[in-house]
């Protein structure tokens, strides 16, 4: 019985342990893309998603930035368009002061100061936050002024910092405020 087993071993061919590591990698990459159901986007995009645009809202996402991806038809990556989870997004209000408030990140300074700093280079997209929050189907923009120096700097939307804040009960009260204050509904307002 052993002289069987090492006559078995004996008669494999000898091969390299590199050879053999490289082998088993790119037949391993070949099954991957192969395989019914996997992209090759799959590496780089989360899983687990319904075909158009997708906009993570999550409970573990609140607070957090989240970015969007969109997909044709056949459920591919559209590589070419870029997509933003704010490029739909209304506001909540429907008037705003040109300045803003004294207690934010940007207290006492105007639209125009923060449209200014971002075509200069000095502040980037990323540094201007924008909450918000789906509701109804509807995503609203909670920081009204931030949004308008974006907008003012040509920034598009599918490059703005967007912060999902759904569930946040403190964020969700403001939305409320908001839209009441301004009788608005859960659609929001689009300024011109």
């Amino acid at each position: 019985m052993i002289d069987a087993a090492k006559e078995k071993s004996s008669s494999r061919p000898p091969t390299l342990p590199g050879q053999t590591r490289a082998l088993w990698a790119w037949l391993c990459l070949i099954v991957a893309f192969c395989l019914a159901g996997t992209r090759a986007e799959a590496f780089f995009a989360p899983p687990d998603h319904a075909p158009g645009i997708l906009a993570p809202a999550a409970p573990d996402s609140t607070g957090k930035t989240t970015t969007a991806w969109q997909y044709d038809a056949l459920d591919s990556l559209i590589a070419a368009k870029s997509v933003g989870v704010l490029d739909n997004a209304a506001f909540a209000q429907k008037t705003f002061s040109q300045t803003f408030s004294s207690g934010g990140k940007f207290a006492g300074q105007t639209i125009d100061d923060v449209a200014g700093a971002l075509r200069s280079g000095t502040m980037k997209a990323g540094d201007v936050p924008i909450e918000y929050i789906v509701r109804d189907g509807s995503t609203l923009m909670l920081n009204t002024r931030s949004a308008q120096a974006l907008q003012q700097a040509g920034i598009p939307r599918a490059q703005w910092n967007a912060v999902n804040m759904t569930g946040n009960a403190a964020a969700e009260a403001r939305l409320t405020g908001q839209l009441q204050r301004n009788g608005l509904d859960s659609t929001g307002h689009r300024f011109p």
